[in-house]
Order: C-alpha cells, then sequence, then structure tokens
C-alpha cells in the first residue's frame, strides 16, 4: 500500500512539474518561516527565566527622536532615573543602574597592574534584584 501511494505520488509530481515545483517551494517556505518565528518566540519568552523574580524585572528603554527621523532605541537612561523611579513611582519597589564601561581598565595595587576587560558599573541594589552566581565572596557586601 505504501509503495503504491509512492509511486502514484511521484507520478503527479512529474506529470505536473510546474505545479508540484510551486507547491514545493511554497511549503518549503512556509515551514522555514514557521521555524523561525517559533525559534523566536521561544528565545524572547525563555530571557532572563534564571532570575527568582524574573516576572517583576523589567528594563527601561529609552527613545530619541530627531527631526525627520525615526527614533533611536536604546537602554541607556540617565543614572539619576534609578534613585528617582521608587520615589515617584508607588509600583517600582526597587531600580538598579548597570553601565559598561566599554574599554580596558587598568587597576594597579603598589606595584602589581592589572588590566580588566568587561567592567560594568551598578549600585550595590544589582545583587539583590538579580542571582547572577557568584564565583568569590559573599552577595550581601560584595557591592
Amino acid at each position: 500500500m505504501l509503495y503504491y501511494n509512492l509511486k502514484l505520488a511521484f507520478r503527479i509530481l512529474f506529470r505536473h512539474k510546474t505545479f508540484s515545483f510551486i507547491n514545493i517551494i511554497g511549503l518549503s517556505i512556509s515551514l522555514a518561516s514557521c521555524i523561525m518565528i517559533g525559534l523566536y518566540a521561544f528565545n524572547e519568552l525563555s530571557f532572563d527565566k534564571f532570575n527568582t523574580h524574573h516576572s517583576q524585572i523589567y528594563r527601561i528603554n529609552k527613545v530619541t527622536n530627531e527631526k525627520g527621523k525615526e527614533g533611536y532605541k536604546d537602554a541607556i537612561t540617565p543614572g539619576a532615573l534609578a534613585e528617582e523611579l521608587p520615589k515617584q513611582i508607588p509600583e517600582v519597589a526597587a531600580a538598579t543602574r548597570f553601565r559598561p564601561w566599554f574599554t580596558e581598565m587598568l587597576v594597579s595595587h603598589d606595584s602589581i597592574h592589572i588590566k580588566l576587560d568587561d567592567v560594568v558599573y551598578t549600585d550595590a541594589s544589582f545583587l539583590q534584584m538579580f542571582d547572577f552566581p557568584m564565583k568569590e565572596g559573599d552577595r550581601k557586601t560584595a557591592l
């Protein structure tokens, strides 16, 4: 039975080549689109789920509008915003700042000099809001 069905399908494919080609291309494009949309949705929905309170953590984005141009979006906001948000908006329980340092940093102590990459400025409340694993030290006294 399976052999007969496959033989019939190939016979129809070869008899109507243009129609079959269009259908196969359409099916391939739609299947690839569904896979890409699914992967994108899975990535967006699984982002930062390792944090204990991930449903209560939000990021503030800024949109800079210029005349005649589409707004430029980024996550860099004024530093004073983290201090003012809990004061001005009662629903905000806590806020923290996170600012990457984009160049190497040289740390010196006596005759020891160390170059550091990926340095980040942040508040003391950062480690209370996020559950990043600590390599060394105590979470409460680290910052």
